[in-house]
C-alpha cells in the first residue's frame, strides 16, 4: 500500500518538475537572447558612432585643406597685386624723372636768356615750381597719396610769386639808399614770414610721404623735391636775415 502511494506521488509531481525545468530553460534562453540582442545593438551603435566620427574627421580635414588653399590663393593674389603696384610705381617714378630732366633743360635754356642778376632769383623760383609740379604730378599718378600733400604744395606755390617780387625788390634797391639806410626791412620781413610758413608746410609734406608705403623709387624722387623746397626756404631766410642786419650809415637810428 505504501509503495502504491509513493508511486502515485511521483507520478503526480513529475509533470510539475518537468514543467519547472522547461520554464527555467526558457528563461535562460530568453536572457541569452536578450543579452545577445543588447550586445548586437551596442556593437552597431559603436560602429555607427565610429563611422560618424570618421565622417566628421574627413569633413574637418576637407575644410582645413580648403582653408589652406584659399589662404594660398589670397597670398598669391596679394603678392600679384603688390607686384603690379610696385611695377606701376616704378613706371611713375621713371616718368617723373624724365619730366624733371626735360623741364630742367627748359629752365636752363630760359635762364640763359636772362641777365646775370636775374638768373639766381628765377633759377630758384623755377626749381621750386618744378619741385611742386613734380609732387602734384605724383599725386595725380598715385591716388593713394594723402590728399593733404597736393593741397599743401599748392599753398607753397601761391607764395612763390610774392617772395620772388620781394627778393627782386631787395636786389634792385638803390645802391645809395642801401649805403645810407641799409636793407629793405619790409621786403625782408615778407620773405622771412613766407619762408618760415613754408618750412612748416614742407615738413608736413615730408612726414606724409615718409608714412606712405610707396616704393623706394617714388620716395627717392619725392625726397629730392623736398630737399629743393627745404633748401630754398633756408636760402630765403638767410637773405632776409642778411637784409635786416644791414643798417647802413644812418639806419641804426631806426634800429
Amino acid at each position: 500500500m505504501r509503495l502504491l502511494v509513493c508511486a502515485l506521488l511521483v507520478i503526480s509531481i513529475l509533470p510539475l518538475a518537468l514543467a519547472q525545468a522547461n520554464g527555467s530553460q526558457n528563461i535562460t534562453n530568453y536572457q541569452k537572447a536578450l543579452t545577445n540582442n543588447i550586445t548586437a545593438q551596442m556593437n552597431q551603435t559603436r560602429e555607427n558612432l565610429a563611422n560618424q566620427i570618421e565622417k566628421i574627421r574627413n569633413q574637418t580635414e576637407q575644410i582645413r585643406l580648403q582653408m589652406e588653399m584659399e589662404k594660398a590663393r589670397l597670398a598669391n593674389q596679394t603678392m600679384a597685386q603688390k607686384l603690379m603696384e610696385q611695377q606701376k610705381q616704378e613706371a611713375v617714378a621713371e616718368r617723373l624723372r624724365s619730366d624733371i630732366r626735360q623741364q630742367t633743360e627748359e629752365i636752363n635754356e630760359t635762364l640763359a636768356l636772362m641777365k646775370k642778376e636775374q638768373q639766381e632769383i628765377y633759377e630758384h623760383q623755377m626749381n621750386m615750381l618744378l619741385a611742386i609740379k613734380t609732387i602734384i604730378a605724383a599725386q595725380n599718378e598715385l591716388p593713394e597719396m594723402p590728399k593733404n600733400i597736393s593741397t599743401i604744395a599748392y599753398q607753397i606755390n601761391g607764395s612763390i610769386e610774392n617772395t620772388t617780387k620781394a627778393e627782386e625788390k631787395i636786389q634792385n634797391r638803390n645802391a645809395l639808399i642801401r649805403v645810407l639806410g641799409g636793407g629793405d626791412r619790409d621786403a625782408a620781413g615778407e620773405i622771412e614770414s613766407a619762408a618760415k610758413q613754408n618750412q612748416e608746410k614742407v615738413r608736413q609734406i615730408n612726414t606724409s610721404i615718409v608714412r606712405t608705403n610707396y616704393s623706394t623709387s617714388i620716395k627717392s624722387v619725392l625726397s629730392d623735391q623736398i630737399l629743393v623746397l627745404q633748401s630754398e626756404q633756408e636760402r630765403l631766410i638767410n637773405i632776409s636775415s642778411s637784409e635786416k642786419k644791414n643798417y647802413g650809415l644812418i639806419g641804426w637810428i631806426w634800429k
